[in-house]
């Protein structure tokens, strides 16, 4: 399964960063059952776009940040503080760059509206390429849903250059809190 190509997929933060890890974030187990092969292989990093830090926080170096305590709703954070949201693009076009040179690809799976704004944004202000992998709506039922996590399986095993098929071979019954060494 080993390929000359290695990705960084990103996802939002969620509440588990308070307890020093995202994979105790619903969302992280959610998509980790689809990817966690891959990740395993080294073929694939996880990273996560926070509000706390901001910019772009890799899985494993998230519990500096368990002080936080921001939810990155739009109409509480974003769109009453616009100098928030200019901060999180500034931080994610530097964090993108340094991504880009570690990297083959960067792609996103992202549900919260004003992290896939920034996001586009930075990406364009810093000339790297994010390959929007969804979910289609910014909802958190898009992003639970079966047929777009096999998409992003799919889809990420393209970038990769290897065949994983839409559903992800059996796992253990423990999510890891830290990646792979």
């Amino acid at each position: 399964m080993l390929t000359g190509r290695r990705g960084l997929l990103v996802l939002s933060c969620n509440g588990g960063v308070r307890l020093g890890s995202y994979m105790l974030g619903r969302n992280w187990r959610l998509v980790y059952d689809y990817v966690w092969d891959l990740v395993e292989a080294g073929l694939l990093r996880l990273a996560a776009v926070d509000s706390c830090k901001p910019g772009l926080v890799y899985w494993g170096e998230e519990s500096s940040l368990s002080w936080c305590d921001l939810s990155p709703r739009w109409d509480s954070l974003y769109s009453k503080n616009p100098w928030r949201l200019e901060a999180l693009v500034r931080a994610l076009s530097r964090d993108l760059q340094a991504a880009s040179t570690a990297h083959s690809f960067i792609a996103s799976y992202v549900e919260v509206k004003a992290y896939r704004l920034a996001l586009s944004t930075a990406s364009k202000a810093a000339g790297v390429e994010i390959v929007d992998l969804g979910p289609p709506r910014t909802s958190p039922l898009s992003l639970a849903s079966r047929r777009n996590r096999s998409a992003l399986r799919l889809s990420l095993a393209r970038l990769l250059g290897v065949d994983a098929g839409s559903e992800p071979p059996p796992r253990r019954a423990y999510y890891p809190l830290e990646p792979p060494a």
